[in-house]
């Protein structure tokens, strides 16, 4: 995923430990939202699901949120 840009990665040394954080570019957002229509299309649209629907509306939600929130 970083060579298609859709990702960075940076890491850092702390004293205790190694740690990696990977974020979205914005082409990677992009890919996101297409993520985003495809689920929401799956969830409700196809009837192979056996989710109940506040389980559903529970993904969704939550899926909405942090498609928002990393603009």
């Amino acid at each position: 995923m970083e060579d298609m840009d859709l990702i960075t990665k940076e890491s850092t040394n702390l004293k205790t430990r190694h740690k990696t954080i990977y974020n979205l570019t914005k082409k990677g957002l992009k890919t996101n939202k297409i993520l985003y229509e495809l689920t929401m299309y799956s969830l409700t649209e196809l009837e192979c699901s056996k989710l109940d629907d506040n389980i559903k509306n529970e993904i969704l939600s939550n899926y909405q949120k942090s498609l928002f929130n990393e603009r």
